[in-house]
């Protein structure tokens, strides 16, 4: 099984992929964590970056299309020698790929979920995950994505945007609020479970393990200028937020 993580950058996907990876049968190979048991090995690692490399150039909008052409060519091929090598390390089945929108600092880098069912195949399981825009943004800007709240919100805007309509062109995604996830961690057990077709108890030792407790989300309000704050209340004013149309777990 190939699982696919995207989100708009600062929505948690790196959490829910450090969290998956615990679970025995599950290993992370792409985006901004890669597991540990895949760096034990330097033909996997070597691999993995390979691929890294592969997408950049896939998602790059500034790249030409001889390039894009390039990447959809190698990384079929590739994903199958990656986890064939996996494979060799213990008994992995279900192998996680992740990819924020944006990636990497800027707005040039953006990952298309259409392109996961052609290049990564029609079976791979997508979970999107959102979040309000406000926290990304500012979380966008904490990490230093971005040098100002003004560009960070309108990244997020147009990434969220993009996210939300294509959603409804996957095949039965897992769509995951971050806000939710995050009030109710023990509510999302049994969802990514029966999601991706494990125990329930791996699932939740887990997130023991990654220590994924109840908390609030909202601490951009008290560390922000307020500034920053009235222009994001602003920005992502009622109008706004009613074109994000997303089905929420």
């Amino acid at each position: 099984m190939r699982v696919f993580i995207i989100g708009v950058e600062g929505s948690g996907t790196t959490m829910l992929s450090r969290i998956l990876d615990g679970i025995p049968s599950f290993i992370s190979l792409h985006g901004n964590y890669i597991s540990d048991k895949a760096k034990h090995s330097k033909s996997t690692s070597d691999l993995v970056y390979e691929l890294i490399h592969l997408t950049n150039q896939l998602w790059d909008t500034s790249g030409e299309i001889n390039e894009y052409r390039d990447a959809q060519t190698k990384i079929p091929i590739l994903l199958e020698s990656l986890e064939s090598e996996v494979n060799k390390l213990g008994d992995y089945d279900k192998f996680i790929y992740k990819r924020s929108s944006p990636f990497m600092k800027g707005n040039r880098y953006i990952p298309d979920p259409l392109d996961v069912y052609q290049l990564f195949g029609e079976k791979t399981k997508i979970i999107v995950m959102h979040r309000d825009p406000k926290e990304s943004s500012y979380s966008a800007l904490r990490r230093g994505f971005l040098k100002d709240i003004k560009h960070c919100a309108v990244t997020c805007h147009i990434n969220l945007s993009l996210l939300s309509s294509l959603v409804p062109s996957l095949n039965s995604p897992l769509v995951i609020n971050y806000n939710k996830f995050c009030k109710s961690p023990l509510d999302f057990h049994e969802i990514l479970a029966d999601y991706l077709d494990v125990s329930e108890s791996s699932v939740r030792k887990s997130f023991e393990e990654e220590n994924v407790k109840s908390r609030g989300t909202d601490k951009y309000k008290t560390e922000m200028s307020k500034e920053q704050l009235e222009f994001l209340n602003k920005y992502f004013n009622e109008k706004r937020m009613s074109t994000y149309k997303f089905t929420n777990k």
